[in-house]
């Protein structure tokens, strides 16, 4: 108990949050000593442990570049799922040894794939992923073919999709797009992308295919394979010019008809007809003609113009 008038031990202080002036003992000075000497002890007893499974610079010179920083020869653990543990990276994603306008590749690259201008950055942006987790990633499987462990990108589905928050809302694609593109991206040989389990939970393994990296990593590849990357281009439809419609139309469609009958009429077409037959020809051509509500077309004809005549001499006048 404390003494009246006695102020308390660390009065104000919070449980938990040492004073200020217990920083500047001794014993907190040994502690933070010791907690900084425990952390770089961990550190350094992580670091010699992956150096076991690090390869050394003269062992990955001797791969292809495609191979050289995202595979590795041994693994940590491996569970009943062949998902393996692999060591970090050798490289940092911003020393990759990428070509020179690669992103122009990618974009180039999505632009075919997704078929829309719009969602082209969200897809090269994907693609950006796929290369990064394939150097970077800690997750992998076998490759039979090379004899390694093969890096993968290991993520939700939708955190695959997820585009990155500068991102405009409408040019992020939908789900359903999202899933249209990575499947065409696996048709055309650019990506694998397979679901396996990852810490008891099914997850979407990716990782880009030999030709991907060859775009990315090897000097003049793209050349060679650029064609196939052309922007699907659809071609228009093309538009009658000043196609009518409604009234407009039925007028158009009445003006040919007159037309084709006036033609007929001069070239002789009626002149085995019935009296009454041309008199209902002659009516046609030079009567106005009732469309709806009330409303006429004019004649194809009226007294006054030279057809008028050809057509009164070719129906009446010779008969």
């Amino acid at each position: 108990m404390t003494p009246p008038g006695e102020a308390k031990p660390n009065a104000g202080v919070k449980p938990g949050k040492p004073s200020a002036g217990w920083l500047h003992s001794p014993n907190a000075k040994a502690e933070i000593k010791q907690h900084i000497k425990t952390v770089n002890d961990k550190e350094a007893a992580i670091s010699a442990a992956e150096a076991k499974y690090q390869e050394t610079a003269e062992e990955l010179a001797k791969l292809p570049v495609i191979y050289r920083w995202s595979t590795t020869k041994k693994a940590y653990t491996l569970s009943k799922s062949d998902h393996a543990r692999l060591p970090k990276g050798p490289v940092a994603d911003k020393d990759l040894p990428r070509v020179p306008k690669w992103r122009r590749y990618l974009m180039d690259i999505a632009r075919h794939a997704v078929q829309s201008p719009k969602f082209a950055p969200h897809g090269a942006r994907f693609l950006r992923d796929v290369i990064f987790w394939h150097h970077q990633s800690t997750d992998g499987r076998w490759n039979e073919k090379i004899k390694r462990w093969d890096r993968y990108g290991v993520r939700p589905l939708e955190d695959w999709r997820a585009p990155s928050s500068s991102t405009p809302m409408d040019e992020m694609m939908s789900t359903s797009t999202f899933v249209r593109f990575k499947n065409h991206l696996v048709e055309i040989g650019l990506i694998v992308a397979e679901a396996h389990l990852a810490g008891g939970k099914t997850r979407l393994w990716v990782k880009p295919t030999e030709k991907l990296q060859r775009i990315v990593f090897e000097p003049d590849y793209w050349a060679s394979v650029k064609a196939e990357f052309k922007p699907a281009v659809t071609p228009a439809k093309p538009k009658s010019k000043n196609k009518p419609r409604g009234l407009s139309a039925l007028h158009a469609k009445i003006s040919t008809e007159s037309e084709a009958l006036y033609k007929k009429a001069i070239a002789g077409g009626f002149d085995k007809a019935t009296k009454d037959e041309r008199w209902q020809v002659w009516n046609r051509l030079t009567k106005p003609v009732a469309l709806t509500n009330g409303k006429a077309k004019q004649p194809f004809t009226a007294k006054g113009e030279h057809r008028y005549k050809l057509l009164y001499e070719r129906l009446i006048e010779w008969f």
